[in-house]
């Protein structure tokens, strides 16, 4: 552990920018001493003193003054309440404290700042359990029989809603009251996954009347996690520590938490609260499309990469969908995460253009918005701090410590330190970030998402991936092993880059305006745009829903079902058949994806999956993934692109 903060026992000193105590409220030390040296004795009331004045000179002086003093009580309150004391607290002006304040600043402890970590489990037991007492079944479980499996999603009247806080402590704007919510989903990608569906439009995931569930197919971003090893707000606090080491930091008013705070947030992996998102999901999944594990004929084969992160969160959701134990319900395929691996669920590791200036337009455009919009809240919080300089960057990472703070720690007291309107602009520098670093504003979009979009195809189609000329994996996609065919349920695990990337390859252009940084365009579900916090949250996932309809059976084979292994458990490919894309549980409608926008069920989001097919075909034949990942081209700050592919004059 590091050393317990001691900035409470350290002393105070008082900043010059704190403003000088009213002169009647100081009191005169000099005078205080002397009084209590004085020899003088007390004089009870009325007692002659030799000094004094005449007797009846005092009563008649004392007379005058009973009668004038209720006189100055009822015609000057403002003489009154000036000889009264008053505080900054309480002053003739305010009722509450002048903006720019700062009350009494206490000076930072040496600790403000450092990096506080734990150990689990104690270092005594070297992580190892007496296996002599403990861990070996002993029986006696009593009855295990287990009931029908679950599909809410078929029959519940109603979509449950996810709204993404338990047990967390919602963050809280400066001036947002109790809107806590609103406040969370202007977090980006750091914002915990809820149900977009308000944010969208009114069509519910719920499966249709005259329509069954046949297949479904889950893209899953991990749980929340801490600070990525690259980057972060650890360097505010590693700046905290070094000006607190000095001897000579403090913090007042709304930042005295600052003074014996310390950074508690570890890197990479998943915080508990992540752990429980993807146990909890795991869970729902099973509540929503369960039924479906009657058309496996095998175990099934679900995907996963071999990053901490990503491995624990596909074992979380495997043990919230199977229950525990269920290593022996399920085989997990785990992909190398590292350069030189081609893997569709980490694309970037072999898209060069993926990770160099290309990638880092969203960034400076994100730097541009961030300079502007929290100018006045470095001007609020600088008069808080002594014997440190608050800049942009310092301000931004206090915006993150909110985010990371919050799903790590339970809480932070960074997030009511900024306005609603300073929230929203966080968020929409994570929109830049985003939408021009791997969605449709960035030259590498849609190549990032197209290595899943074949492996999607190819699973709708029980038709093998006729050329790997993307981040598909040949040696794992080409084996019917590691990648079956004839599943109903398929679940891969993956990261926010490449939900945001799919999103782009499946040509779902409701999220592809252009976004300036100069200004924050307004989001709803008529006025839809690129939005993080909506696209990849923390947990975020989208769901590939096949339904089927006997209704429409008179429409000819050819017109429907690409193959005759398009999924397990279809009977008749005379049955009509239709794909909806479900983003974190809103239904999506599919007007940019080819001839999608005039098909068939069209009015609930569906696709008839022959069209859905052929449009998904169209857009990996446009993609060229060599050109767009290893092409010699820099993208600019300023050059508009709203295909996610580079601009024409780079296309070989």
């Amino acid at each position: 552990m590091s050393p317990s903060p001691t900035g409470k026992g350290s002393g105070s000193s008082r900043s010059p920018a704190t403003p000088p105590l009213p002169t009647h409220l100081v009191r005169d030390r000099r005078d205080s001493s002397e009084s209590a040296r004085s020899s003088t004795p007390l004089l009870l009331p009325d007692t002659p003193h030799p000094t004094s004045v005449p007797h009846r000179l005092r009563v008649l002086t004392i007379a005058a003054l009973l009668l004038t003093i209720p006189l100055v009580l009822i015609f000057s309150p403002r003489l009154l309440r000036s000889l009264l004391p008053s505080s900054p607290h309480h002053s003739p002006h305010h009722s509450h404290p002048p903006p720019y304040w700062t009350g009494t600043a206490t000076r930072a402890g040496p600790s403000a700042g450092a990096h506080e970590t734990a150990h689990w489990p104690p270092k005594e037991t070297d992580g190892k359990k007496d296996e002599k007492y403990f861990g070996t079944p002993v029986g006696y479980e009593g009855p295990t029989p287990t009931g029908a499996e679950p599909e809410a999603v078929q029959t519940a009247p109603v979509y449950s809603i996810n709204k993404g806080a338990w047990p967390l402590v919602p963050p809280q704007s400066k001036d947002g009251g109790k809107s806590y919510l609103k406040a969370f989903h202007h977090l980006g990608n750091l914002c915990p996954a809820f149900t977009a569906e308000p944010y969208i439009h009114d069509i519910t995931p719920v499966i249709p009347p005259g329509y069954e569930i046949g297949q479904v197919h889950l893209l899953h971003r991990h749980g929340a996690r801490y600070p990525t090893s690259a980057g972060g707000p650890v360097g505010f606090a590693i700046k905290v520590h070094e000006h607190a080491q000095r001897g000579k930091l403090a913090f007042s008013g709304e930042l005295a938490f600052l003074n014996d705070w310390t950074y508690k947030l570890g890197a990479d992996i998943l915080t508990p609260f992540g752990r429980e998102q993807l146990f909890t999901s795991g869970v729902g999944f099973r509540v929503r499309y369960g039924h479906l594990l009657e058309g496996f004929k095998r175990l099934p084969v679900f995907r996963t990469t071999t990053q901490d992160r990503m491995l624990k969160s596909a074992h979380n959701w495997l043990a919230g969908f199977f229950g525990i134990p269920y290593e022996e319900q399920v085989h997990l395929s785990v992909g190398v995460e590292a350069a030189g691996f081609n893997n569709s669920l980490v694309p970037q590791k072999i898209c060069p253009n993926a990770v160099n200036a290309n990638a880092r337009r969203g960034g400076l455009n994100a730097a541009r918005h961030i300079n502007i919009s929290l100018a006045h809240a470095v001007e609020r919080l600088q008069p808080l701090v002594h014997g440190m300089n608050l800049n942009v960057a310092d301000v931004y990472k206090m915006q993150e410590l909110c985010a990371y703070e919050t799903v790590a720690l339970g809480w932070s007291a960074f997030c009511t330190l900024f306005t609603e309107k300073e929230w929203e602009s966080f968020g929409y520098s994570l929109d830049l970030i985003f939408d021009q670093g791997f969605g449709f504003g960035s030259p590498t979009g849609k190549a990032q998402g197209i290595g899943y979009v074949q492996e999607l195809l190819a699973r709708l189609t029980g038709e093998r991936i006729e050329s790997h000329n993307s981040s598909t994996n040949a040696t794992l996609d080409d084996s019917p092993v590691t990648f079956p065919l004839d599943q109903p349920i398929y679940a891969d695990f993956t990261h926010d880059t490449v939900l945001t990337s799919v999103v782009a390859a499946l040509n779902l252009t409701q999220f592809a305006s252009h976004l300036s940084w100069d200004r924050v365009p307004r989001f709803s579900p008529h006025n839809p745009r690129w939005k993080t916090s909506v696209i990849a949250p923390f947990a975020g996932n989208i769901v590939f829903q096949v339904l089927r309809s006997p209704s429409h059976s008179s429409l000819s084979p050819s017109s429907t079902s690409p193959s005759s292994h398009s999924f397990a458990s279809s009977e008749s490919h005379l049955e009509w058949k239709g794909v909806r894309v479900v983003l974190n549980d809103a239904v999506l409608r599919l007007d940019g994806l080819g001839a999608c926008g005039a098909s068939t069920g069209r009015e609930v989001g569906l696709c008839e999956l022959g069209t859905f097919v052929r449009a998904l075909r169209e857009t990996v034949r446009e993609v060229d993934f060599v050109g767009d990942c290893f092409g010699d081209y820099v993208v600019g700050p300023d050059e508009v692109i709203e295909d996610g592919r580079p601009p024409r004059k780079y296309r070989s």
